[in-house]
């Protein structure tokens, strides 16, 4: 009976670990996937630096072919989105984000190139009190929201480095200075064509 019951206790760990695996590798497959990934563990063991603020700003950088790099940081209530007339509901522009997620009563937003503002975005903007106007018609460009950007420093980040093709595979660094600053920590990443091999 012992048996038995060891060996069921085994199969139900296994089960759970593939299930766990295929969460991680549908939330993983891609960018915004690995982005999602590292809010999720930034609320579960950040508890510091997520409790701060109730905004944060996203930073995507790549490293080469086989690595990705994720900055999120705390926007503080009074660095706010400038409004302008040369981006609009529907466009695109570098400056401003595009992508946004709302959990655990905190925004988080990035500039995707694959998307464009939208009145959702603008809503949760405003909502949180993150930009200055409601004139949804026309916006561009983000303030500085790093304290001391132009010196290469900031208050905290908390810096994701996951390999492109090896997801699972991935380093967290809290820092005060920005992304792209400083080496990447090293990952021993197999390049995108040895992870075809």
């Amino acid at each position: 009976m012992k048996k038995i019951l060891i060996v069921m206790m085994i199969n139900a760990s296994l089960f759970l670990c593939c299930s766990a695996n295929k969460e991680l590798l549908h939330l993983t497959e891609n960018q915004n996937g690995l982005i999602n990934f590292a809010i999720k563990d930034f609320l579960r063991t950040e508890k510091k630096l997520s409790l701060q603020d109730s905004a944060f700003s996203i930073r995507i950088k790549e490293f080469g072919d086989s690595v990705l790099g994720i900055g999120i940081w705390g926007v503080s209530d009074f660095k706010k989105l400038a409004p302008n007339q040369n981006n609009k509901i529907g466009t695109n522009y570098k400056g401003f984000p595009t992508n946004y997620v709302e959990t655990n009563d905190k925004l988080f937003y990035w500039f995707d190139s694959t998307q464009t503002i939208s009145k959702g975005l603008i809503q949760a903007l405003s909502k949180y009190r993150r930009i200055d106007s409601l004139n949804v018609n026309g916006f561009t460009g983000i303030p500085d929201s790093r304290p001391h950007a132009d010196r290469g420093y900031l208050e905290e980040e908390a810096d994701y480095y996951f390999c492109k093709c090896k997801v699972f595979k991935f380093k967290k660094i809290i820092t005060k200075v920005i992304m792209g600053s400083y080496p990447p920590p090293k990952l021993k990443c197999p390049s995108p064509l040895q992870a075809r091999e």
